[in-house]
């Protein structure tokens, strides 16, 4: 069973050219919002364009991992879907839940206040938004060793497939990590300061 090429070879170009559009304003330092999506402070249209069409190049990829699964899952009914494919679907509808906040806050309102179509933005609507995306995806580096680990484990004496805690350690570690205070969660005009401050 074969992923359909011509969609893979969209995302795959997609991709480069996301990046090289959001990469050429960053090196002519005319994005200086650092590699975030932070009003008040307004970077190049072509850095809000480039990371939009990239991340958007993620969600063709989830479309095929979906195509595929549902075609497997058509020609072999009743059979369990395997482990690995099970946690590649996951992990990917997880990436999508995550990544609506990241287009919504580029499409919606960065890219027409960078084209000057709209005034400005809510800076609080928009970080909401950019942290609906941001923080997960600490989790997604996190939790990349665990689908790749986990099914090549190898399984207890007597053939019965049993994890090591090892594949589980990104997953558990990420989920029990403390809050984390910095330039995301204190802002001197919110009145949001760290404990202890």
């Amino acid at each position: 069973m074969r992923p359909n090429m011509g969609l893979m070879w969209l995302s795959w170009w997609m991709a480069f050219l996301g990046l090289l559009v959001a990469a050429l304003p960053l090196l002519a330092n005319e994005a200086t919002v650092l590699y975030t999506f932070y009003p008040p402070l307004k970077g190049h249209w072509a850095f809000y364009l480039g990371a939009s069409v990239f991340v958007l190049s993620s969600w063709v990829s989830i479309y095929l991992v979906l195509d595929l699964w549902r075609r497997w899952k058509a020609g072999n009914p009743g059979k369990v879907t395997p482990l690995a494919t099970y946690m590649a679907v996951v992990f990917w509808l997880m990436w999508f839940i995550a990544s609506i906040g990241l287009v919504l806050e580029s499409v919606l309102f960065l890219l027409p206040w960078s084209f000057g179509l709209i005034q400005g933005v809510d800076p609080l609507l928009a970080r909401t938004l950019f942290w609906w995306t941001g923080h997960p995806i600490v989790y997604f580096w996190l939790m990349r060793p665990t689908p790749s680990s986990t099914p090549s484990s190898p399984g207890r004496p007597g053939g019965s497939w049993s994890p090591t805690p090892w594949p589980a350690w990104p997953s558990s570690s990420s989920s029990s990590s403390p809050p984390r205070w910095g330039s995301t969660t204190s802002s001197p005009t919110l009145g949001l300061t760290p404990p202890g401050r």
